[in-house]
């Protein structure tokens, strides 16, 4: 049995899960069960790369690969380690759509917030068809703000 805490951890609240046809609460049980067992699911990656004409790299690559933004950041070095460590955690995450950075000037609050925000944009156009994923319709623009 799926607990609250393993469909919040994939971002699917109760209500959701019980509107699952049979069949689809299964695939979610033996990607559970894989996790739980390798740390790791198969079937889950290859779930989420249907969506994608070419697989994206993780923010961190992004930022510090010179085939990506690595050039213009220096490597990586131009953002603060914790910026580097938030990035991650908030860019591996579908279920975020906002995030509001607070702290003193200074920081590095606009540069993580660009860089996030270039890597958003980056993996939509590596997507197969960004509107069908976002649930818009054909042709819809889909637009950036900060």
């Amino acid at each position: 049995m799926i607990t609250s805490h393993q469909l919040a951890d994939l971002g699917i609240n109760p209500k959701e899960y019980e509107e699952l046809s049979q069949e689809e609460k299964d695939v979610l049980n033996q990607i559970l069960d894989d996790i739980s067992e390798n740390s790791e699911s198969k079937l889950y990656e290859a779930l989420y790369n249907v969506d994608y004409d070419e697989i994206p790299v993780d923010f961190i690559t992004f930022i510090t690969d010179d085939q990506y933004l690595g050039k213009s950041t220096r490597n990586g070095q131009f953002l603060y380690p914790f910026w580097k460590k938030e990035g991650q955690k908030i860019t591996s995450r579908d279920d975020i759509n906002e995030v509001a950075l607070s702290g003193s000037i200074g920081i590095g609050k606009t540069t993580a917030g660009v860089l996030m925000m270039l890597y958003h944009l980056y993996k939509t156009m590596c997507m197969r068809d960004p509107q069908a994923f976002f649930s818009l319709a054909p042709g819809s623009e889909i637009t950036y703000a900060s």
